[in-house]
């Protein structure tokens, strides 16, 4: 009985190796992240994939610092203090930044991390990093 769940062992993973050689490529341009910008870049990707070309991660930052400008983290990060901008302050945005930007310029947006109730404390939490 052993020698059979041994062999059984072995011969697992070949069983359960399958593959699937089935992939899509997307033709998504790339959009080099530049300062702090790393999920900004992402969206900036994204929005050229889909035709908007207009607008670089740069003024998807400013326009998310407009939107959001009372925001702990950003308030306490002094990034709105300066400008031309410091982009190397600019603090990492949550993904409900994010939502809220696509939100108001797309429309609908699905998001498990918008409707969780534990994460309106997460802004002041961040925002004792950011103290000067």
């Amino acid at each position: 009985m052993n020698g059979c769940f041994a062999f059984f062992i072995l011969m697992l993973p070949l069983l359960s190796d399958a593959q699937n050689t089935q992939k899509i490529i997307l033709n998504v341009p790339l959009v080099e992240q530049e300062e702090e910008l790393c999920r900004l870049a992402t969206i900036g990707m994204i929005f050229k994939y889909l035709g908007v070309k207009q607008y670089s991660q740069y003024d998807i930052a400013e326009s998310i610092l407009h939107q959001y400008e009372d925001a702990p983290v950003f308030v306490e990060s002094g990034i709105l203090n300066n400008y031309p901008r410091n982009w190397n302050s600019y603090p990492d945005v949550k993904v409900t930044y994010l939502e809220g930007f696509l939100l108001e310029r797309v429309g609908k947006v699905l998001s498990i991390s918008a409707s969780n109730p534990r994460l309106n404390e997460l802004d002041a939490k961040r925002a004792q990093f950011f103290t000067m």
